[in-house]
């Protein structure tokens, strides 16, 4: 039975860094984390079949679960600068219109 090199830092960095862009709203960067992290998925996946390590499967899970907390927060984000966006828009005008009369 062959052995995968996996070390514990790279799901930890990752994890960090996953945390940082969520604290910071970078709705911009979910997109990408998402994609990313569903390769480590394929990736850990693949690592558990070829070692039938149970390690993986634990790994696997605690990525799965993090692709699934940061894809459920991604629309509740993006509705809400759309509608900060919309609000901002709304208030531009108002100014606007106050000006000209």
């Amino acid at each position: 039975m062959g052995r995968v090199p996996f070390g514990w830092h790279v799901p930890a960095r990752l994890f960090i860094i996953v945390a940082r862009l969520i604290r910071l709203r970078a709705e911009a960067l979910y997109q990408t984390t998402i994609i990313v992290r569903g390769f480590f998925c394929v990736c850990l996946g693949s690592f558990y079949y070829i070692s039938r390590d149970p390690l993986f499967l634990v790994m696997l899970g605690i990525v799965a679960f993090g692709v699934l907390l940061t894809a459920s927060r991604y629309p509740v984000d993006r509705k809400r600068r759309d509608r900060a966006s919309n609000n901002r828009v709304e208030a531009t005008r108002a100014s606007h219109s106050l000006a000209q009369e």
